[in-house]
């Protein structure tokens, strides 16, 4: 059995890859950087970078009707573009600036699950957050 790398560092902190429908190509959140890079060989070095409005990106996950959720330092933004060029806050989980998402996901009901974690890994300071889409602007 062989593991295949398929890309060069692309990434300070590359996590959560998802397969984007909408594209056909694969995300993943460069989280520290507050970016997400998609993978596409027609792009200058085989990935395209895409910002978001945050100085972390912990996960990302299209959304049924098109665009994006994405989980950000402290919060949750949406957005309809593919290129996330018009991601918004939707969403603040939390106001300590010691505390940041980490990882999560969607459950089959379509629910937004993020863990948090504290910059100084201070036990017991992090907790599980579940957004069902209210609040969105």
């Amino acid at each position: 059995m062989k593991a295949q790398r398929i890309t060069d560092s692309v990434s300070y902190h590359g996590e959560g890859p998802v397969w984007w429908p909408a594209t056909g190509r694969l995300r993943f959140v460069d989280m520290l950087a507050g970016s997400v890079i998609e993978l596409d060989e027609a792009a200058e070095g085989g990935y395209r970078r895409l910002d978001v409005p945050s100085k972390v990106a912990s996960v990302i996950r299209p959304r049924v009707d098109g665009g994006a959720v994405v989980a950000t330092e402290r919060g949750i933004a949406v957005g309809r573009a593919e290129d996330l060029s018009d991601l918004t806050q939707a969403v603040e989980l939390y106001s300590d600036p010691t505390i940041r998402t980490n990882e999560g996901g969607c459950d089959p009901d379509g629910r937004f699950w993020i863990g948090t974690m504290s910059y100084e890994r201070v036990e017991g300071a992090a907790a599980v957050y579940r957004w069902d889409g209210a609040g969105e602007p």
